[in-house]
């Protein structure tokens, strides 16, 4: 009988799954919303509470049109190509916040609600829903260990970089982090884009096994 699963013994699936981690520990990012707020407040003190959870609001509402859309246009590109358009969209998001800073705080607020809320949620959806999609398929005898793997990077992403990101703030203030996290994320889900790949599909067998 032919091996019922012909990718228990490859090692590149394993591979793939610790790319998979690791790009979901970036896109958790979207979840440490509360290491931005304290500066944030320090620049635009007009800024009250509920303004300012909006923006979390909108990043999780992106999250699921991303998603959404990921499934959509998954079955139509290669996956490569989505995990692509999700560093897209979170690059545009982070660079558009670094340069919000104006002496219009309304202005500054939309800005935000644009860049980390509708940008950043948006392809935060798009790179979960790829890498999840992607990376599963490659565990058919083990789909709960390796979508728990993800999604354990991707509820840790903003614990784990945490101290990262307030290493940036404090150093290079709001503006200047977000835009070096723009550029690392990119670089993590570009570099991801060309590790994972989906598996070839089954062979199909020309007579029934006896």
């Amino acid at each position: 009988m032919p091996d019922p699963n012909p990718r228990g013994s490859s090692l590149k699936r394993w591979i793939y799954l610790v790319s998979g981690v690791i790009m979901l520990l970036f896109l958790g990012l979207l979840y440490g919303w509360s290491i931005f707020r304290p500066p944030l407040t320090a620049i635009y003190p007009s800024w009250t509470a509920p303004q300012l959870s909006l923006t979390f609001t909108l990043s999780m509402i992106f999250f699921c049109l991303g998603g959404f859309f990921s499934g959509k246009i998954g079955a139509r590109v290669s996956s490569r190509v989505v995990i692509l358009l999700a560093g897209t969209f979170l690059l545009a998001g982070f660079l558009g916040a670094s340069r919000m800073k104006s002496d219009d705080p309304d202005l500054s607020l939309a800005m935000l609600y644009l860049c980390y809320g509708a940008f950043c949620g948006f392809g935060v959806g798009i790179g979960y829903n790829a890498v999840i999609a992607t990376v599963t398929r490659w565990f058919p005898d083990r789909p709960g260990m390796a979508s728990g793997l993800l999604m354990m990077g991707f509820g840790f992403g903003g614990i784990v970089l945490g101290s990262v990101v307030n290493a940036l703030v404090k150093g290079a203030g709001i503006f200047s982090a977000f835009f070096r996290l723009g550029v690392m994320v990119w670089v993590v889900m570009a570099l991801g884009s060309f590790l994972v790949k989906a598996p070839p599909p089954p062979e199909k067998t020309s007579r029934k096994e006896e």
